[in-house]
């Protein structure tokens, strides 16, 4: 799965039990806080509560140009399980590589 993709099925499930805020983390090495988004096709539009240095409010972001998402409030683990992520990574398991493969 691409990279963009996971970033997509992430932000379609995000749990109603995590606030919709946090730190996006672009390939452009920029930091963008975030109080809100929406999400359409290859972009999800991300809602600023104080204007960047030049007034924008709304950044549109491809999913590939996400790099990291920082969550600001202290949240328990288990409230992500209703999103796509789980405990442990199965792609790292032993015998998940195909033959020949450098893991």
């Amino acid at each position: 799965m691409e990279t963009s993709e996971s970033w997509r099925m992430l932000f379609e499930n995000w749990p109603d039990s995590i606030p919709r805020k946090g730190l996006l983390v672009t390939t452009f090495q920029e930091t963008i806080p975030f109080v809100d988004f929406m999400i359409s096709g290859g972009i999800v539009l991300f809602d600023r509560d104080k204007p960047d240095a030049i007034g924008g409010r709304k950044v549109m972001m491809s999913y590939d140009a996400i790099c990291a998402v920082k969550i600001t409030d202290v949240i328990d683990l288990p409230r992500f399980q209703p999103s796509t992520l789980k405990k442990g990574n199965p792609a790292f398991r032993p015998g998940n590589f195909p033959a020949g493969s450098a893991a």
